[in-house]
């Protein structure tokens, strides 16, 4: 009995031991190696756990990583405008006539309202690059009705700023899979773009269409972006140049639409307006096709 027990001991040390070095490996790692483990060194019977480990690792990475960039950028938009309002704020303590006080508080308040705005847009990119991690809770959502609600939100700006929007949809239902909020998010940056680069008189189309895939339209008649630029309007911080308007923003809009749209599987494309006016944006989602026994009352 006294050798076989010796015998499992000594078995299950050596059995053991692989672990072992993989316990030692990943003791000694600081604490912001987040680093995968080297499959090489892991056991047939245990490869399967390092592997989920290693998404894991990897997951947390993204996550730190997108927590460092937002920092990061919020930084970077904040401490301008900070500055610039203390300014403000100095001026106007040291000035006696009441009409300039009012004048430079008015800067201050506007200025304030972009700084909201921003971090508002901040906030919604963080929420936006997090949501290819919810995919798995998307469910069935009808965009007709979340386009529809974002378009009756933003009447008030259109109405401000002098530019007629059209809706259009098709009577049926337009199914995708996604997150309701993220997805209201995405419409009112491509509308809030659409109506801020457009001038007074101008109009913006809405439009959804129903083929091979679900396409959100939004098209303009306003100053367009050029061809060399189509692509960089999507990068965090980017305007456009060249435009006699005068347009307020932190350049994150079209930045927030084209995370949401990789976290839907969709595909957004720029191109010129009709007659070749303005721009017109596409967000192409894959359908849904609802199974017989879906409740109906799940879809948004």
């Amino acid at each position: 009995i006294t050798s076989a027990v010796i015998a499992v001991r000594v078995g299950i040390t050596k059995g053991l031991r692989p672990l072992s070095k993989i316990s030692h490996a990943i003791g000694k790692r600081p604490p912001q190696d987040l680093s995968p483990i080297n499959l090489k060194i892991v056991p047939d019977e245990v490869t399967t756990f390092i592997m989920a480990l290693n998404d894991l690792l990897e997951r947390a990475r993204l996550d730190i990583s997108r927590q460092r960039r937002f920092a990061s950028n919020a930084a970077h938009q904040l401490l301008t405008p900070l500055a610039g309002l203390k300014t403000y704020a100095q001026l106007a303590q040291k000035e006696d006539d009441v009409d300039k006080i009012k004048e430079l508080l008015q800067t201050q308040t506007d200025g304030f309202d972009r700084m909201t705005r921003t971090v508002q847009q901040l906030l919604s990119l963080s929420k936006a690059e997090h949501a290819i991690t919810r995919a798995s809770s998307f469910k069935p959502v009808d965009l007709n009705i979340i386009v529809s609600d974002a378009t009756t939100d933003i009447v008030p700006e259109s109405i401000d700023r002098q530019v007629e929007l059209d809706f259009h949809s098709d009577d049926s239902q337009a199914l995708v899979e996604g997150d309701q909020v993220s997805l209201r998010e995405l419409t009112t940056n491509l509308l809030e773009n659409a109506l801020r680069y457009n001038r007074p008189g101008g109009t913006v189309t809405i439009e959804i269409t129903s083929n091979e895939t679900i396409d959100l339209i939004i098209e303009d008649d306003g100053i367009g972006i050029p061809e060399g630029e189509r692509e960089r309007v999507f990068e965090r911080f980017y305007r456009v140049t060249g435009s006699d308007l005068d347009i307020t923003g932190s350049g994150l809009g079209l930045a927030i639409v084209s995370e949401i749209a990789k976290a839907h599987n969709a595909e957004v494309s720029i191109s010129e307006g009709s007659d070749q006016k303005g721009t017109r944006i596409k967000v192409s989602f894959p359908r849904v096709e609802i199974k017989e026994e879906t409740d109906s009352t799940d879809i948004v």
